[in-house]
């Protein structure tokens, strides 16, 4: 098995956001298509776990954009998975156009668990074939996620669709990326493209929840937002996410 994997996408129009580029989930979206090309070859995908009783989650995923692709661009997504920590197994992205130039930096902390239970698996035998690579693509460490204590604006609530469930039957994650950015205000969207997203993922969101997506402005040099996904009904806290943006030129 080659230690890195590389992919290519077409951004089709159903990627595409009001300003005619792609979404920022769609990238995560990519990721999770480039991953799994990978791990078919060793019956590692989603779908081989589940028929061996077990599963991917991912607990920790962030995003760098440093721009965004255009409708019918071409583009490359490299993967590889980096050194183990515990129990969790990191996975490294670098999506670059066709000149080879670095459009976006992604990472994401993945766990495996008994597909029954939902406890968490070793990775020590099912991944025993599958190669580490000693290089990561940020330098620096996931930040810390203080939750919401002062909201910026009103709270927004979001209903959960079928069609917003995957292969373990709960929310797929970039639902959550999009889940969490319908709190902010329009008009600023408008203005305003997301550069980073880092999030946490606290638990399953399942078809039928209804959510209570907040956020609170930080103190930055860039726009930074400390997002929630909560239960409507019970504050059971889904997600945690961090947001910065930058003006449109």
């Amino acid at each position: 098995m080659i230690p890195k994997h590389s992919a290519e996408f077409s951004v089709h129009l159903h990627h595409l956001g009001p300003d005619g580029l792609a979404r920022p989930g769609v990238m995560f979206d990519f990721f999770q298509d480039a991953a799994s090309q990978q791990t078919s070859p060793l019956k590692l995908s989603i779908r081989h776990l589940i028929e061996r009783g077990l599963t991917w989650v991912v607990v920790r995923y962030r995003v760098r954009i440093l721009r965004y692709p255009q409708w019918q661009e071409r583009i490359r997504v490299t993967t590889w998975r980096s050194a183990t920590h515990g129990q969790r197994v990191p996975r490294e992205f670098m999506v670059t156009d066709t000149d080879g130039r670095k459009i976006a930096l992604g990472q994401g902390i993945f766990m495996l668990l008994d597909y029954a239970t939902r406890h968490p698996v070793s990775p020590e035998v099912p991944l025993a074939d599958f190669p580490i690579v000693d290089e990561t693509v940020f330098e620096d460490d996931f930040e810390r996620l203080p939750p919401v204590s002062t909201p910026w604006v009103p709270d927004v609530n979001v209903a959960v669709r079928r069609d917003d469930l995957d292969l373990n039957h709960h929310v797929n994650n970039p639902r959550y990326i999009a889940f969490a950015l319908e709190s902010i205000p329009d008009d600023f969207r408008q203005t305003h493209q997301v550069k980073q997203i880092e999030a946490i993922f606290k638990a399953s969101i399942g078809y039928g929840d209804t959510l209570t997506s907040r956020i609170e402005k930080q103190a930055d040099e860039m726009p930074t937002f400390i997002h929630q996904l909560t239960g409507n009904c019970d504050g059971h806290e889904f997600c945690r996410l961090l947001t910065r943006w930058q003006g449109i030129r």
